[in-house]
């Protein structure tokens, strides 16, 4: 027993103080007793402080420390955003490891400042807590209106002279409840997020207008408006390098001139992304061919622009904008029944060296050479993908890069998407791709691919010869996950003309091939390949003085060794890679191991004659 302890202990026994004693007495012991555990209780939380203070971790610069904190603040925001908690945030409890801990947190007000879904009385505390720091507010209540939820939105659009990012999705009665709050100025806010879910009254519209934020939004540089109605002299298009706009409940007819009108206050715009916005009419599609008369809206420092729309009202825009050769665009086009992707003429023609170097035009007009084409059919939406780039095989080696698998990038400047309105099945698939393929300029086409995973009966026309049959620099050909009869079709010379003349390496992926005999005029009932046909056509080839270069079979099944010995007859290098099960199924996966399990199981991945 400590010294305290006894000290206390002598002193009730003096006063020979008991359970039967007076009250007053009792009560004065119990006083005496408490004054005691307080100090003892103290003394112990002091001793702890002391203790803790000499870990590594509470010795960690207060500064270090605030950026772990914001770090693991940002960790769970990045999951949880979206989510409604009515307790404390869990990060929050960070700030009740120890008294170190909780200094640092409270004097760090930018961990406080990422106002999110949580109770009405947690607002409270975190824009206490956030002083005067910029606030950044991200609330998800699409599928709730009660009071409860929209109390603490109000109670952070309070705030708007220190809001710096503003996102909220919320329904459309929320919205009409809400926008009296974005009337006033928000002299900080750099990005807006303005989404209308389903769900409210259909005539409940949020409307960004003029007086939106009293038209005092100096900073701001993006803006996203999903299922809003846009008043386009609103201030909030001015100064913006990103823009994206969906689902607008705007009227039509108002909607082209009006657009244009904003665009061309944009001069830094640099990605702008359109949604089901352009407008839907045929007359759009009258004289777009004659651009010298069509008012331009320049764009000069657009790097990425992506279109979802009907074609019609693609087309009529890119007509009107005057963007930088080295833009990139995405074009995901509904087409109908009366407009086909060769009105896009004059946007290629104008894109794809139309355009001579001149020193006063060299930002917006750098000549781009059509180089390299990729074209990969979705099956399951019955969509072509069509990539269209500037890369040079010369310059590595075909086979490395696949660019259908990436991201768009400075190589690979525009990319069109097309699918029907109405899709139709059957042998007329390939119309579309047809048509738009023959609106590129292919003069200096270095290498295709296509990916045609379509596992139905042949298409009667083919690709090969309908489009491809005058390229005279083709010279890489790579076909994966269809069918090679076509391409083994075109490349038998015929009235002595000789499809890509040009051509030294073809690759065979994820294709089955078969040594049957075929019919005597070459015709094919499925999409199996046909290796006599190949052997035949590049024999032929090879008669005429062209030698195919390199030929390679990458996880092909019906391959053996001895048709590699023959083909090796008629082409300088023959690659095989053994077939791999999986091959259907991963082909979409860049991390697809069993290429080289079976490599490791068939005692090599490259078999070269």
């Amino acid at each position: 027993m400590t010294a305290e302890l006894s000290r206390i202990a002598d002193f009730l026994r003096l006063g020979g103080i008991t359970a039967t004693s007076t009250a007053a007495i009792v009560q004065q012991a119990r006083s005496c007793i408490d004054n005691e555990i307080t100090a003892i209780v103290l003394s112990l939380s002091t001793l702890r402080s002391w203790r803790n203070s000499l870990s590594h971790i509470s010795r960690l610069p207060p500064e270090l420390l605030a950026a772990i904190f914001l770090e693991c603040r940002w960790q769970w925001h990045r999951e949880h955003s979206s989510t409604y908690t009515r307790e404390v945030p869990p990060w929050v409890f960070l700030s009740y490891v120890c008294q170190y801990w909780r200094n640092v947190a409270l004097n760090c007000p930018a961990l406080w400042t990422h106002l999110f879904f949580v109770s009405s009385k947690w607002m409270d505390e975190l824009l206490r807590r956030s002083k005067a720091t910029p606030l950044i507010i991200h609330v998800d209540i699409s599928r709730s209106d009660s009071e409860t939820t929209i109390s603490p939105l109000k109670k952070a659009l309070q705030h708007m002279e220190r809001v710096q990012d503003l996102w909220i999705r919320c329904s459309r009665n929320v919205a009409t409840k809400i926008g009296v709050r974005l009337t006033a100025a928000a002299p900080l806010l750099q990005s807006l997020y303005l989404s209308l879910s389903p769900y409210g009254y259909p005539e409940d519209r949020f409307e960004v207008s003029k007086d939106i934020f009293a038209g005092i939004i100096p900073c701001i540089r993006s803006v996203h408006l999903e299922s809003c109605r846009v008043d386009w002299s609103s201030p909030i298009f001015n100064g913006l390098t990103e823009l994206s706009l969906s689902c607008l409940s705007n009227h039509s007819e108002m909607d082209w001139d009006g657009l244009l009108f904003a665009l061309g206050r944009l001069s830094s715009l640099r990605q702008l992304y359109l949604d089901n916005v352009l407008p839907e009419s045929d007359g759009l599609n009258t004289d777009v061919t004659n651009t010298e008369s069509v008012i331009k809206v320049t764009l000069p420092q657009l790097e990425r622009l992506t279109l979802t729309d009907p074609i019609s009202g693609i087309t009529a825009l890119l007509a009107h904008l005057e963007i930088p050769q080295s833009t990139i665009i995405r074009l995901e086009c509904i087409c109908i029944d009366t407009q086909g992707p060769s009105i896009f003429l004059p946007s290629i023609l104008d894109r794809f060296n139309n355009h001579p170097p001149e020193p006063q035009t060299s930002v917006l007009y750098q000549p781009l050479l059509l180089r390299s084409l990729d074209i990969l059919y979705l099956k399951w939406e019955n969509k072509w993908k069509v990539v269209c780039g500037t890369s040079n095989p010369d310059t590595c080696d075909p086979f490395v890069y696949f660019p259908i698998e990436q991201d768009l990038d400075s190589q690979f400047p525009l990319q069109f998407v097309f699918a029907e309105r109405y899709p139709s099945f059957g042998t007329d698939r390939l119309e579309r791709c047809i048509a738009f393929c023959r609106t590129l300029p292919m003069t200096h086409l270095n290498r295709i691919t296509i990916h045609d995973d379509y596992d139905g009966y042949p298409d009667p026309r083919c690709l090969w010869t309908e489009t491809f049959g005058d390229v005279p620099e083709l010279r890489v050909i790579q076909v994966e996950y269809g069918d090679p009869n076509q391409l083994i079709y075109a490349l038998q010379p015929r009235g002595g003309r000789m499809f890509a003349s040009a051509l030294t390496d073809i690759q065979f992926k994820g294709i089955a091939f078969n040594r049957r005999e075929c019919r005597d005029d070459g015709s094919h009932e499925d999409i199996v390949g046909c290796l006599r046909c190949l052997h035949n056509a590049l024999a032929s080839r090879s008669e005429e003085g062209i030698v195919l270069q390199r030929l390679y079979f990458d996880g092909c099944d019906g391959i053996t060794k001895d048709d590699l010995m023959v083909l090796s007859d008629v082409v300088r290098e023959v690659e095989w890679t053994p077939e791999v099960k999986c091959a259907m199924i991963c082909s979409s996966s860049r991390y697809c191991t069993c290429s080289s399990l079976n490599s490791e199981s068939s005692g090599g991945s490259t078999v070269s004659i």
